[in-house]
């Protein structure tokens, strides 16, 4: 085994060394590896036995790599660039200079630039600084443009400490180009279109970014693109982008019109630009597209007017414009009626069309009608109608025709007639020109009944008289066609008429109207009769007039009214009521009515009276309970003039000052008439019971029972009424009985009536009940509880009929209910149901023999059993070993005799029948199981649990014996490693310790360390130096605390792998913070007593750089640590430790030294002598100084870089 030496200063903290035995290698870990750790180590072996090949010492060159500690890309201008961004926009042509900058690395990484797969040839420039602060940059220049679209430029920074990031890292920008349009296409329209087509013009720009903006423009004209265009026909352009593949953009905009004659000859363009346009200053892409637009004729008549007589002549002419200008067809019309020409009166007489001859000017014609010898029928609004290949169109507006001729007029009146003399309305007379020309009449005349009232305007008034001058001169500035009739009354009625003069004279008388006046009926007379009106009797009213107006009243134009309210379905002269009710006593009202209005109405006030009659009856019966706190009877009597009411028992009254005073009280009250319930006057009279005052507060169920009447006296149209009720004393259900109370009936047949009975008043009614008795039910009373919840009702009526034959599910108690309003009474009774038993066989053991029991469920209980056994068609029968179990069982102990299978027959019997026999196989092994082991006598099922039981336990007592096994081990482990006892004594092996003294664990005394050089130390179980149960040192460590150990177990090679990690972290913290270091030595030797264990296996281990993945410490079995200094300074101090001498000490004499010293490859480590190399191999030296007369050994040190 190697000695142990503890590590000192900054190696405390960052170096352990790990060892199992019986492994040929292990580990030395740097931790927070710094460049000051850039060294070459040692590592000596000391062997139990030394041979030829056997590696001593071992140096292992350990290179620190660092990771570069920044990448970054700024640009020429030396402004930084955040990695992975997108940097511009920067406009098409521009030059840019990108420069990536990496430092702090060793060694110092090589930087390129690509683009893609594309190397982009750079400038390189490298910045020597001491202390490692070298810095690399590399330089690149691109003039941009459309290819640079979606480029990524990468800086790849190469360096052999990123090995685990696959050698390099990566750093990049993306650079956001601004390009012109590319092309702009406008399309939409080939040739020409026709007027109303919906036009749709696409312009399409390509190739921008950042995408192009689209302008439309109508000729010089801006088209806007919002939606405040005038013109319904005319859409603001629709503008949609498009990303393309390239990352630039694509605009189609599409503007929509409806074609009209105006766009014709006019142009539409497409204006294209964005920012990299605008920028430079350059013009706009646009593209124009020329219009012709056909449209169909536009025309207009004239003149607008035209005056002519009768005879004359007149001519129309048509003009238009249209594309084209050649007409097809023109078509006039009159009145909006098509005209239809003879070629003589009416013609054309000219039709011409004409090219525009200025620019913009439109193509245009005209054509020309004529009329001749004009008559009144020619009179009218003219217009035409021209047509081309287009289409057509009417002219805009109208010429007028005006032929004058004599006026025809009609008389009319307003309002219309007829009118009402009560309104006294003013009527207009307007004398309507029905035809002539002009219209307006200059002189009309009146007439009434064919006399000429007035001739209008009268300007002709007498001069010698200045009052009929001035009378004159109010109608000379009138018109002419309006006559006046103010407060028009009866003497206005009449026939009216006109005539009319206008500039071509008077015209014909017109028909007559006639003027129709109404006016209302004269005064009316209302009487009735019966002069006396009783209730539920009739009465007539009649109503009459005089003078029945204009239009005459007839018989069915009256209206009536009640107390003030109209009644709507009465309209005769005369009106009966029948029957007659309290709304009859009222005044009425009455009058006639015609189309000109009411008459005057006649009032008359009906006084009805009702003679006595009950408006509450008694009833015929009324009941009281006989312990009631309040009893009382009322009636209620209708009677007007008002009547008086008495209260008689049997026929006697029942007065104030009576023998029976004091046991009743009586209160009266009148009641006004009730509208809503048709009843006049009334009086209420009730009759009280004082209960108090009767014996005990209680009535007498035989003596209190008797008549009641309620009597009221006559009034002066009626006699008195009377209405008696007998009033009955009440009390609830009791003395209820049922007969029988048991009723007893074989199973299958119909069982006897049960009777309840009960004395009650009113007279009880019954229900009977069958539920599942509550836990008092037991007890002697006759009173149940009925839950509905678990009740349900068999039968309604006294008598409880089962009439069915009766299942044993059917038996059980019934309860009779009897009941009233007052309450109720219950009984129960038991209908019993014989039914023969139903048996069952069971198996069991019973003081060690096997049994069979027979259980059977009857009713009667009183059961015989007798056993059989099934033997074919015959049973026979079995006496023996039976005996009785109890009323319902029987025990059949079986025989031990008897080795073949048996069938067992059970029989029940009672007073009803023999029973179903039931049955049991029973095996021979059974019948003989008594004297067998108890596990043989259990059932399958028992079995099978009592197994599963077991089974159970044992797994879990297995899972408590490996958590043991676990626990002890980690404690074992924890003890190997961190006993501070121990670590003492190895530092201090004469017992003193130079720092503070060290307290003997438990009180005990331990050992200290042999003094004499060249003596083995030996490792106990635990596999540390101080005895068992020492407290482990705390810098000891254990492989079980590092699971990435045990990927080193299959290294096998003689080369020292060395691992430098770096975190992938190059932005922040320090670089010692980020670097680890693990070195792993070998051991080739083993520790042990004999055998092969102290022999060195001569093999060599693979190149640590061939492994691909980082190697640590092994995890494996607990061995001898020692912990190197690196300078002769950090040792100083320190005690060697001296092997403890085994049990044979000329182990190493009796070995062949002829080898020893050797290197792996065979070579003599030095020329020191056998024994003073044996002494020297036995001392660790701990990597400080070569023994003394000893040549460095020829081991070949490997420098390894492990990424």
């Amino acid at each position: 085994m190697a000695g142990i030496a503890r590590p000192e200063g900054e190696y405390a903290e960052r170096a352990e060394l790990s060892y199992d035995p019986n492994v040929t290698r292990t580990y030395l870990q740097l931790g927070q590896l710094t460049l000051a750790d850039e060294a070459v180590y040692k590592c000596e072996l000391t062997f139990l036995e030394v041979r030829d090949g056997c590696p001593v010492v071992q140096f292992v060159n350990l290179t620190a790599l660092i990771k570069p500690e920044y990448v970054k890309i700024t640009k020429g201008d030396g402004s930084s660039i955040q990695n992975s961004s997108l940097i511009g926009p920067f406009p098409e042509d521009e030059k840019l200079e990108l420069v990536c900058e990496s430092g702090g690395g060793k060694p110092l990484p090589a930087i390129s630039w690509w683009n893609g797969s594309r190397l982009i040839p750079s400038k390189a420039e490298v910045e020597n600084a001491p202390g490692g602060s070298s810095k690399s940059r590399s330089k690149i220049s691109l003039k941009l443009g459309r290819g640079d679209l979606g480029a990524k430029y990468e800086c790849r920074v190469a360096s052999p400490a990123l090995g685990d990031q696959g050698g390099m890292v990566l750093s990049w920008v993306e650079v956001d180009v601004h390009v012109r349009p590319r092309k702009l296409e406008l399309g939409g329209v080939e040739h020409h279109v026709v007027q109303g087509t919906e036009v749709t013009l696409r312009c399409h720009v390509s190739g921008a970014r950042p995408a192009a903006n689209v302008t439309w423009y109508n000729g010089t004209e801006v088209i806007p693109t919002d939606n405040v265009l005038s013109d319904a026909a005319v859409q603001p352009p629709e503008t949609k982008v498009q990303t393309s593949s390239d990352g630039t953009y694509e605009t189609q905009s599409r503007f929509s019109f409806r074609a009209t004659r105006y766009e014709n000859g006019g142009s539409i363009s497409c204006e294209a630009t964005n920012p990299v346009i605008q920028a430079k200053g350059e013009q706009p892409m646009k593209s124009t597209i020329a219009l012709e637009v056909l449209y169909p004729p536009i025309a207009w008549v004239s003149p607008d007017n035209a005056t002519l007589n009768e005879t004359s002549d007149v001519s129309i002419v048509c003009s238009y414009e249209a594309n084209p200008p050649t007409p097809k067809e023109i078509i006039w019309y009159r009145d909006g009626k098509e005209l239809v020409l003879d070629g003589e009166r009416l013609e054309i007489a000219e039709t011409e069309s004409f090219q525009g001859k200025e620019p913009g000017q439109s193509p245009w014609g005209r054509s020309i009608l004529s009329i001749k010898n004009a008559s009144r029928d020619d009179g009218g609004a003219y217009s035409c109608m021209p047509e081309n290949e287009v289409g057509s169109s009417e002219s805009t507006n109208q010429a007028y025709v005006s032929v004058y001729f004599k006026p025809e007029v009609k008389l009319m009146m307003d309002p219309l007639t007829p009118v009402s003399e009560i309104d006294k309305l003013n009527i207009t007379l307007l004398c309507r020109v029905e035809a002539g020309n002009p219209e307006t009449l200059l002189s009309v005349r009146w007439y009434l009944d064919g006399e000429l009232l007035k001739e209008l305007p009268d300007c002709r008034g007498n001069d010698s008289s200045e009052a009929n001058s001035s009378d004159d001169s109010l109608f000379c500035d009138i018109d002419p066609s309006k006559l006046l009739l103010e407060d028009v009354s009866r003497s206005f009625h009449g026939n009216y008429s006109c005539e009319g003069m206008n500039e071509a004279g008077w015209g014909p008388l017109s028909p007559e109207e006639e003027l129709i006046v109404h006016y209302p009926p004269g005064p009316a007379t209302l009487v009735y009769d019966p002069p006396q009106v009783l209730k539920k009797s009739w009465v007539t009213l009649s109503c009459s007039v005089e003078d029945p107006g204009r239009p005459e009243a007839t018989p069915n134009s009256f209206k009536w009214f009640r107390g003030g309210h109209p009644v709507i379905d009465v309209t005769t002269a005369n009106w009966t009521i029948e029957p007659v009710t309290l709304e009859t006593q009222s005044n009425f009202t009455c009058l006639a009515a015609n189309a000109g209005g009411e008459g005057e109405p006649a009032t008359v006030y009906v006084e009805v009276a009702a003679p006595p009659a009950f408006i509450e009856r008694l009833p015929p019966y009324h009941g009281a309970l006989m312990h009631a706190e309040h009893v009382s009877v009322s009636c209620r009597v209708e009677c007007s003039p008002i009547c008086q009411v008495r209260w008689l028992k049997n026929g006697r009254p029942l007065v104030e000052d009576g023998p029976q005073s004091s046991l009743y009280s009586i209160r009266t009250s009148e009641l006004p008439p009730d509208p809503r319930t048709n009843d006049f006057k009334s009086v209420v009279s009730t009759l009280l019971w004082n209960m108090s005052a009767w014996p005990g507060g209680r009535l007498d169920r035989i003596l209190d029972n008797a008549n009641y009447t309620c009597e009221s006296t006559a009034n002066a149209v009626g006699p008195g009424v009377t209405s008696t009720t007998f009033f009955g004393v009440e009390y609830p259900p009791e003395n209820i009985t049922v007969s029988p109370q048991i009723v007893s009936v074989v199973e299958g047949q119909i069982p006897d009536k049960i009777v309840c009975s009960a004395k009650a008043y009113p007279e009880a009614s019954y229900h009977w009940w069958r539920r599942r008795q509550s836990d008092n039910d037991g007890s002697s009373s006759n009173s149940l509880v009925i839950d509905p919840q678990t009740s349900s009702i068999v039968v309604k009526g006294n008598a409880l009929v089962l009439n069915y034959p009766v299942p044993r599910t059917d038996g059980g108690e019934y309860i009779c209910e009897a009941y009233n309003r007052h309450g109720n009474a219950t009984i129960k009774t038991h209908v019993n149901v014989l039914h023969k038993p139903e048996c069952g066989i069971t198996q069991t053991e019973v003081n060690g023999k096997l049994v069979l029991i027979c259980r059977a469920s009857a009713n009667p209980a009183e059961v015989d059993f007798f056993w059989r056994i099934k033997n074919g068609s015959e049973n026979e029968t079995v006496e023996e070993n039976v005996e009785s179990g109890g009323p319902l069982s029987s025990i059949l102990t079986l025989e031990t005799r008897v080795e073949n299978f048996r069938t067992y027959l059970c029989f029940a019997n009672n007073s009803v029948g023999m029973s179903i026999p039931c049955e049991r196989d029973v095996t021979a092994y059974q019948e003989k199981s008594i004297s067998q082991s108890w596990w043989k006598k259990l059932e399958n099922d028992n079995v099978l649990i009592i197994v599963a039981i077991i089974v159970g336990a044992v797994v879990m007592v297995i899972i408590v014996c490996i958590i043991i096994i676990i626990v002890c081990r980690r404690r074992r482990a924890e003890d190997k490693y961190n006993n501070p006892v121990e670590m003492e004594e190895r530092e201090n092996p004469e017992g003193a310790s130079p720092h503070r003294p060290m307290a003997p664990t438990g009180g005990a005394i331990l050992p200290r360390w042999p003094l004499r050089p060249g003596v083995r130390v030996h490792v106990n179980g635990a596999h540390s130096l101080g005895r068992p149960g020492a407290t482990q040192h705390p810098l000891a460590y254990s492989a079980h605390h590092n699971p990435n150990l045990s990927n080193f177990s299959h290294i096998n090679n003689s080369s020292v792998p060395i691992d430098v990690v770096r975190s992938a972290g190059l932005e922040g913290g320090p670089a010692r913070d980020r670097v680890g270091v693990y070195l792993a030595g070998m051991v080739v030797g083993r520790g042990g007593r004999g055998g092969s264990q102290g022999r060195c296996p001569g093999r060599r281990v693979r190149d640590a750089a061939r492994m691909n993945t980082v190697p640590g410490i092994f995890h494996g079995k607990s061995g001898v640590v020692t912990f190197k200094k690196l300078d002769g300074e950090s040792n100083r101090g320190t005690s060697r430790k001296r092997k403890k001498a085994g049990r044979d000490p000329s182990l190493s004499a009796t070995r062949d030294k002829s080898n020893q010293g050797k290197t792996p490859d065979g070579n003599m480590g030095g020329s020191q002598p056998d024994d003073d190399r044996a002494f020297y191999e036995n001392l660790p030296f701990h990597g400080l100084q070569n023994p003394p007369n000893k040549d460095e050994p020829k081991t070949k040190a490997s420098d390894t870089y492990i990424y």
